[in-house]
């Protein structure tokens, strides 16, 4: 064992000595310096090219969502102008192509009301209250569903709506 120690150190101690590392050429400094630093013109415009393609299709998707926003804004003002110019007791179509057989007129409807229904729903006990020293309040909420069927005369058409409403109704009683 002793004698492979020697024999590997002995070698080692002459490497150092008789061998010395080269330094490589200038061929190979300009080979690496060409591949890492240095581009053609051909590549670098490429690289360009596409660096600029990379965020132009992010400037497009902005300028397709200004026009989107643009375009929605001027067609509801156009629509609420058509609307605030007609009587508010008058409802109206909206008119989506112009010569559509199957599309009412922008003309005002005429609606008439026939018949009203009203439904309870709920009744809830608000408890007792005292009003002054001779009389005592209860207080009941009724929650009721209103439903108005309107008829247009000129075609036809029905129109149901249904409103909740609530009342609170005071029920006072006279102590003896």
């Amino acid at each position: 064992m002793s004698l492979e120690k020697t024999d590997d150190e002995q070698l080692e101690q002459m490497l150092r000595k008789e061998l010395q590392p080269q330094k490589p050429g200038w061929e190979v400094d300009r080979e690496i310096l060409e591949a890492i630093l240095l581009k053609d013109e051909k590549e670098l415009n490429r690289t360009r090219y596409w660096g600029n393609l990379r965020y132009a299709w992010i400037g497009s998707l902005g300028m397709v969502a200004a026009l989107a926003i643009t375009f929605v804004y001027f067609t509801q003002l156009q629509t609420s102008d058509t609307h605030r110019s007609l009587d508010p007791g008058t409802l109206s179509p909206v008119n989506f192509g112009a010569g559509n057989p199957n599309v009412a007129s922008a003309d005002s409807m005429q609606y008439r009301a026939v018949g009203a229904v009203n439904k309870l729903v709920g009744v809830e006990n608000n408890g007792w209250k005292d009003s002054n020293e001779d009389s005592i309040t209860r207080e009941l909420k009724y929650d009721y569903i209103d439903t108005v069927d309107f008829v247009n005369e000129e075609d036809g058409s029905v129109m149901r709506m249904e409103i909740p409403r609530q009342e609170i109704v005071n029920v006072t009683y006279q102590v003896i």
